[in-house]
């Protein structure tokens, strides 16, 4: 997301870009991995602690450590694989209500890498070098 950042958007820009990530969240696993930290912050409170500090390390750009990487390969896999399960429930819950396509993860990825590659074309022709160069 910090490649967004170079240039204030527009607002038609931002209602785009706000659309995308308010349908990835419903629409994807967003709600679960959400509905799953807060019952989890619930049924064991010193959790908070790990989500906040995992969410802030996020937020100033370093990769966190997840308690999944502590695990070995063979044991972190089908965990993995429930947890997704489990967090995916709700989105594809929602998606079909609406009549849309569930976003797993890799389309959630692809459809932002997407998104910031158009911006970035966007502004390299906008640009006075490439307006300039007869672009």
């Amino acid at each position: 997301m910090a490649e967004l950042s170079r240039k204030p958007f527009s607002i038609e820009e931002s209602k785009v870009l706000f659309g995308e990530l308010a349908d990835n969240w419903f629409f994807g696993p967003g709600v679960g991995r959400a509905a799953w930290s807060i019952g989890s912050i619930v049924a064991f409170p010193p959790l908070a602690v790990y989500f906040l500090a995992t969410g802030i390390t996020e937020a100033i750009g370093y990769q966190p450590v997840y308690w999944s990487d502590l695990l070995p390969d063979e044991g972190r896999k089908p965990l993995l694989g429930f947890y997704g399960l489990v967090t995916d429930a709700p989105g594809s819950l929602f998606a079909a209500m609406a009549e849309k396509e569930f976003r797993a993860s890799e389309v959630v990825r692809t459809r932002m890498k997407l998104f910031v590659e158009e911006r970035q074309q966007q502004e390299l022709d906008s640009s006075p070098e490439s307006q300039s160069s007869g672009k």
